[in-house]
């Protein structure tokens, strides 16, 4: 019985220092995700060759693009086998994208909307205006990529990879790239055309396989990208999924565009036109903030 008073006293007297404190201590932050294995590309000769894969709409991955490339020229896909439109890489990209996605966000067609990730954990979606068959170079262009010529790589590691033989519609991009590389991995059935999904974490070898069995042939690591171990997803600035919009500012009794959102209609654009970091202009869109946790400034063409 006095254990048991003893006992009472000591949490009324913490009771009461966390009242005059005025609030509750902070619950201690959850543990940091297990680390995955996934594949780090030097960007000298060594890229990720996926067997042949027909009648593609989609790609996309999850991938950290190093800011430091030892190559002028370097290509994050390419698939000019299949079709002469297929490639995209820094400064120049074909026609045949039409959309892109930038964890979850639609961002310009432009390698700036990756420049705005670099350094950090993204997920990338590429959507063709039409279907084609190819298999796709990753990491490379298909005339770069070996030791003799090895122009056209590029440098940064590579979580997984999954082609999708329909369009994808903007939501379910959104809710595939809020839910990090997923524990389900995608266990879409035929239905959804999700083509092959290569998950990476074989953690040794030079294959890969692609976990829905669909493909015939393994994915090759060409020249020995590494394996490692790390959390694929960055922890920083990664908000939920919503359909509702969300403000950053607004000066709409000032003027009537005075407003930045994560719904800016292409249509009626804000008068913010550029967004700049520390880092040199970006879109202006909240992906641009997403990608970097840096001093951000939104410009006016006017006051």
């Amino acid at each position: 019985m006095r254990a048991a008073r003893f006992a009472t006293i000591l949490l009324i007297a913490a009771l009461q220092g966390l009242v005059a404190v005025g609030q509750l201590s902070p619950p201690p932050p959850p543990p940091p995700p297990e680390p995955v294995y996934c594949l780090d590309f030097d960007g000298i000769n060594d890229y990720l060759l996926l067997p042949t894969v027909e009648n593609v709409y989609g790609v996309a991955m999850w991938v950290k693009i190093s800011s430091i490339q030892p190559q002028t020229t370097y290509y994050i896909i390419d698939a000019r086998y299949g079709t002469p439109e297929g490639y995209f890489g820094n400064g120049v990209h074909g026609n045949i994208w039409q959309y892109l996605y930038a964890d979850g966000y639609q961002v310009p067609v432009a390698w700036d909307s990756l420049a705005a990730h670099v350094d950090s954990w993204v997920h990338l979606h590429f959507e063709a205006s039409e279907t084609f068959s190819d298999n796709i170079n990753v990491m490379s262009r298909v005339v770069g990529g070996d030791a003799t010529n090895p122009l056209g790589c590029l440098k940064g590691r590579l979580a997984s990879v999954y082609l999708w033989g329909r369009v994808v519609p903007a939501e379910e991009v959104a809710q595939i790239a809020r839910g990090g590389d997923g524990e389900d991995k995608y266990e879409y059935d035929h239905q959804t055309q999700l083509l092959v999904y290569f998950s990476l974490e074989e953690g040794e070898g030079s294959d890969t396989y692609d976990i829905t069995e669909q493909a015939e042939q393994p994915g090759q690591l060409v020249n020995g990208p590494t394996w490692v171990l790390e959390n694929p997803v960055w922890p920083g600035w990664h908000p939920p999924y919503t359909t509702e919009t969300l403000y950053l500012l607004d000066a709409r009794y000032g003027d009537i565009e005075g407003y930045f959102s994560n719904r800016c209609s292409p249509s009626l654009p804000p008068i913010f036109p550029q967004m700049l970091h520390s880092r040199p202009s970006l879109p202006c869109t909240l992906a641009s903030i997403g990608g970097s946790p840096d001093h951000t400034q939104l410009r006016a063409p006017y006051k």
